[in-house]
């Protein structure tokens, strides 16, 4: 709560600071008025996070606020569909965690796609899957998981934050790729599978490295779906570290536009975010929120974006199966 009204205040100064110099001349180049940024989910989570602290200090950048809409439902879709249908002006603009974003268009769950109808920006941060048990668990590392599972396959219980998210197609790959059985026990978000793990309701899970901030006590990281350990969590060692063969799943946090939009307005909206993200406000309030900096431009997201699509497709059809 103390997070999101230190943002909220943040916010509100950047519109007044806009208020006062409403009468002078108008801006001659873009952008002359505020900015719609349109995020997928509700307030609170990640995603909208991220969005709200970078949109609460942009103002500083490119003189004009932005503003966030929470248009929620189906994972983004909806979200995603209608920024996908507006003028390609940079004045209405998608935030989304591109992993879901990704393996929903994979899916055929979505009506569009990163690739087809939109233009990257740029990255501000990522999610990245985590491998966690409950803090009584008896198992200490990503080994000893794996052993119980292959000596009662089938027997143990995994939670994940929903059918087609990040959180369940890592956990898939976790599990395919190393030979392992276990039973899915989905939910509806990732604080309600947390809340499994703490109670010890399932035996592992799979959360966002951000999940754990404030529930050190009552759960323990085995390991990081990613290549790198995450910035946040260094003392958690990856998947790989610990003996088990990983697929490489993140989901960076993007910034994008309707496809269209001119270069020049990207360019300077990503330079406009890459100044944001080296300022002690932003760092500080990310810190706090437990959730990592990872900045990259148009160009490198948009390569990596087109490898993670390629990482996930035979995950992504192996989960549409289960």
């Amino acid at each position: 709560m103390n997070f999101m009204n230190t943002v909220t205040k943040t916010a509100a100064a950047a519109a007044l600071a806009i208020a006062c110099i409403a009468g002078g001349p108008a801006l001659a180049e873009y952008p002359d008025k505020p900015i719609k940024v349109y995020v997928g989910f509700s307030a609170g989570g990640g995603t909208d996070t991220y969005a709200r602290t970078f949109a609460s200090m942009i103002h500083e950048q490119i003189e004009m606020p932005m503003i966030i809409v929470n248009k929620t439902g189906a994972s983004g879709a909806i979200a995603a569909k209608y920024v996908s249908k507006q003028k390609p002006d940079g004045y209405t603009l998608f935030f989304h965690s591109s992993g879901t974003f990704l393996i929903k268009a994979l899916r055929g769950e979505m009506d569009v796609n990163v690739f087809d109808h939109f233009d990257v920006i740029a990255q501000v941060g990522r999610l990245t899957p985590t491998v966690v048990v409950p803090a009584a668990s008896p198992y200490k590392t990503t080994k000893e998981l794996m052993d119980a599972a292959k000596k009662n396959p089938g027997s143990l219980r995994w939670a994940h934050s929903g059918v087609g998210s990040v959180m369940h197609t890592a956990g898939v790959a976790f599990l395919s790729r190393n030979g392992l059985k276990a039973k899915a026990v989905p939910f509806k978000g990732g604080s309600k599978a947390r809340a499994a793990m703490v109670a010890n309701k399932v035996q592992f899970g799979i959360l966002g490295a951000q999940q754990l901030s404030g529930f050190e006590k009552d759960l323990r990281p085995l390991g990081v779906s990613t290549d790198t350990r995450d910035v946040m969590k260094p003392k958690v060692p990856t998947l790989k570290e610990g003996g088990a063969d990983s697929l490489n799943i993140s989901s960076p946090m993007v910034l994008y536009a309707p496809k269209g939009t001119p270069k020049a307005v990207i360019d300077k909206l990503g330079k406009a975010i890459e100044a944001v993200t080296k300022t002690k406000g932003f760092k500080r309030l990310l810190k706090k929120a437990g959730l990592p900096i990872v900045y990259q431009g148009a160009a490198k997201t948009t390569s990596e974006l087109k490898m993670l699509q390629d990482d996930l497709k035979p995950i992504v059809a192996e989960t549409t199966k289960k």
